[in-house]
């Protein structure tokens, strides 16, 4: 999964299914979102509120997983909560309680055992990486900013810039052969 941080924030670059997303790739996202926290507490030995946006969003992704998309095996392919109001007045669809409580705590338990399940992949991501970590902090401590090709150059021990200028040379050669034709 491609993505940029900065003061913890967290972005994704979109990838060309967009439409379908699959269970993976909410997984995925979840991992990415939790690896703000996770990092946290692997170097700093303690976690702050910084991460707390991502904790929402990774939150909702793993209910609606569970609710909207029924990729929850105990819960089956069948939606929970129906949706009220509309969305062409500008309001917010609010969701009405269509399940029992045994159902809220399923619910529940795929949405917690989801999160703590990505938060320990991506700590133990970050742990195997953890050089790699501080290598990356080192850089955007200096330039605050850091595109997805120096993150791969310094990831795969390339110095910084090899990426993009493979991708300038590529794109010049690929000019120079279409004007040719």
């Amino acid at each position: 999964v491609s993505r940029g941080s900065a003061l913890g924030v967290t972005w994704f670059v979109p990838d060309e299914d967009t439409y379908t997303p699959s269970r993976t790739k909410f997984l995925d996202e979840i991992c990415g979102l939790l690896g703000g926290r996770a990092a946290e507490a692997l170097v700093m030995k303690d976690i702050t509120t910084g991460a707390s946006s991502d904790i929402e969003r990774a939150s909702s992704i793993a209910r609606g997983m569970a609710m909207r998309y029924g990729m929850d095996e105990s819960l089956g392919p069948v939606a929970y909560g129906e949706s009220q109001g509309s969305a062409s007045f500008g309001t917010d669809l609010a969701s009405m309680r269509n399940y029992s409580e045994e159902s809220a705590r399923k619910i529940d338990a795929f949405v917690k055992g989801t999160l703590d399940e990505q938060y320990k992949r991506a700590y133990a991501m970050l742990t195997k990486h953890e050089k790699k970590l501080h290598e990356i902090t080192k850089v955007l401590l200096k330039k605050e900013t850091l595109s997805v090709e120096e993150f791969i150059d310094i990831f795969e021990d390339k110095p910084v810039g090899t990426t993009k200028k493979k991708k300038a040379e590529a794109k010049e050669r690929e000019a120079k052969e279409s004007d040719e034709a």
